[in-house]
């Protein structure tokens, strides 16, 4: 193993909050693929509706997400909103 490789932190270590943001993101972009997967399988029932809805609220969080990384970001390297 090459010492230049990075490990990455898991969801339970404290980090950058750059880096907190990026595997938040991840997670919910995780669960709203299996979510929209679910939906798109089963027929467009009651369960297909919900998991549907639920991939929506979490594409939701992880577009708030970016955006909170997207304004730490400005405001560390000082850029002006």
């Amino acid at each position: 193993m090459s010492d230049n490789i990075v490990q990455f932190p898991t969801r339970s270590e404290s980090t950058d909050p750059v880096l907190g943001y990026l595997k938040e993101i991840e997670g919910l972009l995780e669960d709203a693929q299996q979510l929209t997967q679910k939906g798109v399988v089963s027929t467009m029932d009651e369960q297909g509706e919900g998991a549907v809805a639920m991939a929506h609220s979490k594409i939701t969080d992880a577009l708030i997400f970016v955006e909170c990384w997207i304004s730490e970001e400005k405001h560390r390297l000082g850029v002006s909103q």
